[in-house]
């Protein structure tokens, strides 16, 4: 969850840490060099986002009830400008659209609090791409934790194979996109906070995420991204905004933070 109106996409960001030698990297914004940034005409609630390299283009969740979308858009590298922009669909009132990723062929965009994974295929229009669109195949449920509570919907990103969500704590989840169970709402109404689990209930697998230099909780672990070996999660302040991005590494069965920048 980016909960922050911008007018700009950053597609491409290099960071070099300069402290090499500590297991944690207090960075600023001199680790980083800008490669490309791209200008929205409008402030959308930006939530999740793909870059698709083959077409060219990013594919857009928004948030807020009542405005949340999913969109396309391409890259104008010239003017720094995006174009083309189409609303491939338009989630219920009563959804807010949360992190966006891909898995084979399938897309699949969190909410907020409502306790469903969006599923979609594209319909692709030969004659008149205008009208291509993204078709809602069904809505899964969120897994629950171990507590038997389902996860608010925060970021989303994949690696191809599972799907890496979390739920502003200092948990990520993976998540099997296979064994998605269908959403059932009298059942996310009822047993999942009054009557809790059983032996058949399907749970997320759940990874905690410290800060090596202090042993403290991680939290407010935002919107996500997998760049080869590494995630680069953003965490969410709610007083001065997103001024602060973990590196981790997921090794065997437990995620290791190992560098933190601070802007």
């Amino acid at each position: 969850m980016i909960t922050s109106k911008t007018m700009m996409v950053i597609l491409l960001v290099i960071g070099i840490c300069l402290c090499q030698q500590q297991p944690v990297c207090q960075g600023n914004t001199g680790d980083f060099e800008v490669m490309s940034q791209y200008y929205l005409a409008d402030q959308e609630f930006t939530e999740g986002y793909i870059y698709e390299s083959e077409q060219q283009r990013i594919v857009e969740s928004t948030g807020l009830f009542g405005q949340s979308v999913i969109r396309s858009y391409v890259l104008n590298d010239e003017t720094n400008n995006v174009e083309d922009i189409r609303i491939l669909y338009t989630n219920p009132n009563d959804q807010f659209g949360e992190g966006l990723s891909r898995v084979g062929n399938r897309y699949y965009q969190l909410t907020y609090r409502n306790g469903v994974i969006n599923i979609f295929h594209e319909n692709v229009d030969e004659e008149n791409e205008e009208n291509t669109s993204f078709e809602l195949e069904r809505t899964a449920a969120i897994p629950r934790d171990r507590t038997c509570q389902v996860p608010e919907g925060w970021g989303l990103t994949s690696d191809g194979v599972s799907l890496f969500m979390t739920d502003g704590s200092n948990r990520v989840f993976r998540i099997d996109p296979d064994a998605l169970e269908d959403f059932d709402q009298e059942i996310f109404d009822t047993e999942y906070t009054e009557t809790g689990c059983d032996e058949n209930s399907h749970f997320a697998e759940t990874f905690f995420v410290t800060d090596p230099a202090s042993g403290v909780a991680l939290e407010n672990l935002n919107e996500l991204e997998l760049v080869g070996n590494f995630f680069y999660v953003n965490i969410w302040d709610p007083q001065n905004g997103s001024a602060r991005i973990a590196r981790l590494r997921l090794e065997g069965e437990s995620i290791i933070t190992t560098r933190i920048y601070d802007f």
